[in-house]
């Protein structure tokens, strides 16, 4: 069997001040999924540090657009030119996963609404239920770990929505092209958030709102239903 390979598109780089212990989000998730994936190789474009988009959606077999600090709604130029590689990936019917800034660009592409939630930070561990066409495999609940101000407020009218919570309505979408996408943060580990929350903790939301989410953080997260949901998803799409 040949080896395929995902490309991991990087919009997001970790602050310098925990770059030290947490290198990069590329690096997360090549971590996390090597795991589930042994037969694919991975790729990374940075296109946050200035790496260029691929060349032709071709180049590889599927791809993976990270979380960011940035909005989908800035006016950054390599936004726009991220959108419409995501068209012309689904207009080849590659298989696309989107996490969090990925999960909503991959929305806003297809004629979905993001904004700023009028029910404010999405923090720490958050429990999603899942709807009924999910895999079997997969329970009721999940745990995942929460960290985003934006959410998809208007889902495209071309998408299902899989799971959700009372803080976010469309925490999982999927499209036919075949595209899957989550809000939250299955890469993300509990050190990592609880030192990212400090960073930003009197900064981006209260220092009481950041003491309660870390009060929170479940060690139980599930990440191993999200990873081995991806690779069937993967697997089952890739050519």
């Amino acid at each position: 069997m040949n080896t395929q390979t995902l490309c991991i598109i990087q919009t997001g780089a970790v602050n310098p001040i925990l770059r030290d212990k947490y290198p990069s989000y590329g690096k997360m998730f090549t971590t996390w999924l090597s795991n589930y994936l042994p037969q694919w190789s991975f790729a990374i474009a940075s296109i946050v540090e200035g790496d260029a988009l691929p060349k032709n959606p071709t180049d590889y077999q599927a791809y993976l657009i990270t979380g960011s600090r940035h909005s989908v709604n800035d006016d950054i130029a390599w936004i726009p030119q991220l959108e419409e590689f995501i068209v012309n990936v689904q207009k080849e019917r590659i298989p696309m996963i989107g996490i969090c800034f990925g999960h909503q660009i991959i929305a806003k592409a297809n004629k979905g609404k993001v904004e700023k939630s009028d029910k404010g930070w999405g923090l720490g561990t958050h429990n999603y239920q899942l709807h009924d066409d999910v895999p079997q495999s997969l329970p009721k609940t999940i745990s995942h770990y929460a960290y985003h101000q934006d959410q998809v407020t208007e889902q495209p009218a071309n998408s299902k929505c899989l799971g959700s919570n009372a803080h976010c309505s469309t925490a999982i979408l999927t499209y036919d092209f075949p595209n899957l996408t989550f809000q939250f943060h299955p890469e993300f580990t509990k050190p990592y958030v609880r030192d990212l929350i400090d960073l930003n903790a009197g900064k981006k939301f209260s220092q009481e709102f950041a003491d309660t989410a870390k009060s929170q953080l479940d060690d139980n997260n599930h990440n191993q239903y999200i990873g081995k949901w991806i690779a069937h998803f993967l697997d089952t799409h890739s050519v």
